[in-house]
């Protein structure tokens, strides 16, 4: 899902609420692909403050993952919190000079589930039991 930015970019002190269901339908990384089982609508509000953008949500995925003894597929629910302030004067270019990797903001364009994907690997469980 993508959302375009340029409307709140041009009012300082604009908010918007968001409710957005995920298009992601399975998490794949050098472990695997993993099925996404189950996804709750992802709350997202984005405020503008006049130098940066604040993006504050909540959501959470069921990932079916083999247990690690038995191998069998096990539920395995992963909420996610994301707190991230987005620097739109900054130019692509200007955001891989400075090591800020968020592939998920070309342009004017925030991918949400970009965005969501990478929340839910930094929250991986280490061991499925």
């Amino acid at each position: 899902m993508q959302i375009h930015l340029s409307d709140i970019t041009d009012s300082e002190g604009k908010h918007i609420q968001l409710q957005l269901d995920l298009d992601l339908d399975k998490i794949s990384f050098q472990m695997g692909d993993y099925p996404i089982l189950e996804k709750t609508p992802i709350e997202l509000d984005i405020t503008n403050t006049g130098k940066v953008l604040e993006m504050k949500g909540t959501g959470a995925v069921v990932v079916g993952i083999p247990c690690d003894r038995c191998l069998e597929q096990v539920a395995v629910k992963i909420p996610y919190e994301i707190d991230q302030k987005l620097d739109m004067k900054k130019s692509d270019a200007e955001r891989v000079q400075d090591l800020d990797e968020n592939d998920y903001l070309t342009g004017m364009d925030l991918d949400v589930d970009r965005l969501v994907y990478l929340e839910v690997l930094m929250s991986w469980p280490l061991k499925v039991l």
